[in-house]
């Protein structure tokens, strides 16, 4: 059944959205895109819009058949953002929540995305059961960390994480995107030959510190963070976006991330960029232009 948004709206506000299974087809960056919305699942989608990311894999993806990774996949904002970009990028993504591995699999069936494969396992250092701690069955807050944010989630499921090394994937692989609560250092520690072989662009989100109690734990994992891709001869940019258009309008090469108690500013703050220190110069003037 196919929707218009007032009636989205409106099954929304009664509480109903989530008996449906009901699709809208939107325009994303001059591409017509099939949104399916399963059981609520996939609702914000009907509302996307290019943002940021979309136009800096479009500068980073230089030919068709590489590939991006990305690690925390949701309800496929990125895999939306990469599918649509201008060269054919291989994508594959990884998932820890089960109904949201569900919803990308329809995403890219109703959409006829080729060269997808998405993988519902949390991204860590090592082979193992872990507890993925969560609000509701799509929660873009939900987080592997149990120190980030106490007493703050309702529910806790048992997943698998694994090493993304163990995999010892075939393919070029260009870009790494990590949005995953807090969760990030173990990640990256997993996928060290892969960053070795691949030298990919690292685009990352670190938050800040959820409160005052956890900001000393949050704050030394963020250090070690960048002190493990400088070992690694990687560069780092902190990215500032605006508010509304979520478009970048400026960027610092830093050192090393230094964070703050969570704000709502905070939002345009948190994302960075780890690369070969060898592109510097080829970073900037992405950034420079995209920025302009």
């Amino acid at each position: 059944m196919v929707l218009e948004n007032l009636e989205f709206k409106i099954l929304k506000k009664l509480r109903l959205l989530n008996l449906f299974n009901v699709s809208k087809k939107i325009s994303y960056a001059r591409h017509k895109i099939n949104i399916p919305v399963v059981g609520g699942l996939g609702y914000p989608n009907l509302y996307l819009k290019p943002n940021w990311l979309y136009i800096l894999v479009d500068e980073l993806f230089v030919s068709d058949g590489q590939t991006f990774i990305d690690v925390g996949a949701n309800i496929g904002q990125t895999l939306i953002s990469v599918k649509t970009a201008g060269k054919q990028i291989n994508y594959i993504g990884f998932e820890p929540a089960v109904s949201c591995c569900y919803y990308l699999k329809e995403l890219i069936k109703v959409n006829n995305f080729q060269n997808c494969h998405i993988y519902n396992f949390a991204l860590s250092n090592k082979l193992g059961q872990i507890f993925l701690e969560r609000n509701n069955d799509a929660d873009p807050t939900a987080s592997i960390v149990e120190e980030l944010r106490p007493q703050f989630f309702r529910l806790r499921d048992p997943i698998i994480a694994i090493n993304l090394d163990v995999l010892e994937l075939d393919a070029s692989i260009n870009c790494v995107k990590i949005d995953i609560e807090g969760a990030e250092l173990e990640a990256l520690r997993g996928m060290e030959n892969l960053i070795r072989k691949n030298r990919p662009y690292i685009i990352c989100e670190v938050l800040d510190s959820f409160s005052d109690e956890v900001f000393e734990f949050t704050q030394k994992r963020a250090s070690e963070v960048c002190s493990f891709l400088k070992a690694l001869d990687y560069s780092i940019i902190q990215l500032v976006q605006d508010e509304t258009t979520e478009r970048i309008i400026s960027f610092h090469k830093i050192d090393t991330i230094t964070l703050i108690q969570w704000n709502k500013k905070s939002l345009q703050l948190n994302d960075y960029i780890f690369f070969p220190s060898i592109k510097i110069e080829m970073m900037t003037d992405i950034l420079t232009k995209l920025s302009k």
